[in-house]
Order: C-alpha cells, then structure tokens, then sequence
C-alpha cells in the first residue's frame, strides 16, 4: 500500500512537471513570435535637425551632388553652380570655390558627382564625364590629376588612398595613391548573363576590408569583407528592377532604365541605412520609397517605414555627425540627430 501511494505521487509530481515545461515552452515560443517579428516594429527611428546649412541669400545652392564632414568643417558639392562650399560645423560659411568649366588642368565637366577631403587645405574631385580625378587646393589652385579607364560614381579617401567605385567589368572598386598609381582592385562586379557593365552601386566604406554595396541588377545588399561576402540582405517585395530594359537592335541589353533603385546607403554605429527610390511608386502594384534599417554584422532587416522621398543621408566618426540632403522646400543640407530605438 506505501509503494502505491509513492507510485500515485511520483505520477502526479511528473505530469505537473511535464505542464510546466510546456507552459515555459509555449511562453517562450511567444516571445520569439511576438518580439522577433519584423512587424512587431522591434526597432524604430527618430530624426531631429540640428543645424541647416545653405539656407540664406549669400549662400543659396541650386543642387547638391556631395557633401563631406572633416576637421570641423562641412564640404558641400554644388554640382548645379559648380561650386563647393565650405562651413563650420556651427554653420558660418567660410569659404565658396567657384569651379571652371573646360578640360584643362584645374577645369571641369558638368559630370561633377563626387570629391573626397585629403587634408584641411587639398580636395580631391572625381570628373565623371572626362574620368578625370583633379586634386586642388582650397585656394584654387591646381596640384594634379590623372585619367581612369572606366566611368566613376564615387570617391573615397582612407589611409593616404582614394577607393573609386564606378562602371567597369573587372571590378566595383578601384584603389589608386594620391600620384594616379593604381595599387589595388576589390569586389567582383554584379555581371550576369547577357548584361551590360554594371549600372551605378551605390558604395559605403567602413575600412578596406569592410565594404557595403547595393546591387543594380537586384534588390539585394552584399556586405564584402576582405573581398568575400559576408552576408547578403535581398528583399523582393521592394521589387528595384526598373523595366523595361533597353535594347539595341541586335538584342543586346545596353542599360537599365532608372525610374527606381536604391538611392543611399551608409554605415551608421551598428546599422546599414539604406534607402529606396520609385518615381512610378503612384502607379497601382508599386511600392513606396523606403528607408530600411539592417543589422551591419548579419544583414538582418531591422526595420522598415515608406517615405514620400528618399532618405540622402551620411554619417562621420561613426554616426557621431550624420548629415541629410534636402531638396525641399530649397536645396539645403540639415545635420541631424539620428536614433535607432530597439522597443
């Protein structure tokens, strides 16, 4: 009769404990479910404007191509004016450099997309019609220059080296020195079968090994770390791919058209922010613009919100001064307070 009821209560005891882990099980499955969804809006984002630059009669600006934040100064690229101005962080203006047009030493096309900041008195300025990179002094004088062999979009300057992404075969990015000399060529061009030199990326640079890129050809963002890929974020519900394509007349594709794509991504703390592009996005059955937040380690989408225009933003020292292009209700460049709120 003892061994019976010990028998009763062993019994009892294990099914209690047993609805116990099932409980916890089902609690934590609940967890997951709920705070792990993507649309359980986890993550959020905050932006507030600190400072305006650009915006009063002395210093109005007709289209902004770049802009960059070095030594406490900020760098704007007018490529309607052909101008650069340049401000302290606290706004004053300090300096505007008037741009000749021509092709000789010192001069430039109207295919001013990019420059980069070597030191407080020399810039580097990537001519993308003439392939040309020209370093001048802030003075306006002509130091140098030399030629690329394929159609630049961008220009960055890191450890005495100038890293251009642009339109060639062979690579995304090229790496030259300060003389013209080219040293180095990273990341695998985006080519498939039938296409054409890959459209334009757009390109953030953590440091040579850590390399963020957005492809043409797909909605999809390669993280590339010592010319491998690390992870790749694609998302087809965004659905970038502009058509129709064009053709020549013997049936090979010669470009994509642009109506959309993706238009910004930088590197920012611990994220990717990127953003999106659609001018048909009015049209029935096509997506907004959007800005997306990623994890930078793991490509895992963070957070996604429609805007009604693209997110043109950058960051410097780490997210410690991110700065936002704006065409309304004038062209102008806001520096602002970023944050990444995990809920």
């Amino acid at each position: 009769m003892k061994h019976l009821k010990l028998r009763i209560i062993y019994l009892i005891f294990r099914k209690l404990l047993m609805s116990m882990k099932t409980l916890a099980m089902f609690l934590l499955m609940l967890y997951f479910i709920i705070g792990c969804s993507p649309s359980g809006k986890v993550y959020s984002i905050k932006i507030d404007s600190l400072k305006t630059y650009g915006d009063n009669e002395k210093d109005i600006m007709s289209m902004i191509g770049d802009f960059k934040y070095r030594n406490k100064k900020v760098y704007i690229l007018d490529i309607g004016q052909k101008k650069i101005f340049i401000y302290s962080i606290n706004g004053e203006i300090i300096k505007q450099i008037q741009l000749r047009t021509g092709k000789g030493p010192g001069d430039f096309s109207m295919g001013l997309f990019a420059f980069d900041v070597i030191s407080d008195t020399t810039l580097a300025i990537l001519d993308n019609m003439l392939m040309r990179v020209q370093l001048i002094s802030t003075r306006y004088n002509y130091l140098s220059s030399f030629h690329i062999n394929y159609m630049p979009n961008d220009i960055f300057y890191r450890d005495s080296l100038l890293y251009i992404p642009g339109n060639d075969n062979k690579s995304i990015i090229s790496v030259y020195n300060l003389k013209g000399e080219k040293v180095d060529s990273l990341i695998k061009p985006f080519m498939l079968k039938r296409q054409p030199q890959p459209w334009f990326s757009n390109v953030d640079i953590e440091n040579d090994i850590a390399i963020y890129v957005t492809n043409p050809y797909k909605t999809e963002i390669k993280k590339w770390y010592n010319n491998s890929v690390a992870w790749s974020f694609s998302d087809r519900k965004l659905n970038l791919i502009s058509s129709p394509v064009v053709r020549s007349r013997n049936g090979n594709i010669t470009m994509r058209s642009a109506d959309k794509g993706w238009a910004n991504l930088f590197v920012y703390q611990n994220y990717v922010i990127a953003s999106t592009y659609n001018y048909k996005w009015k049209k029935e059955g096509e997506v907004k613009p959007e800005i997306l937040i990623i994890d930078k380690n793991t490509g895992k989408l963070l957070f996604t919100e429609d805007v009604k225009v693209p997110f043109i933003a950058n960051s410097f020292e780490n997210g410690k001064f991110v700065f936002r292009k704006s065409d309304f209700p004038y062209p102008h460049l806001e520096r602002i307070n970023l944050n990444i709120i995990k809920n």
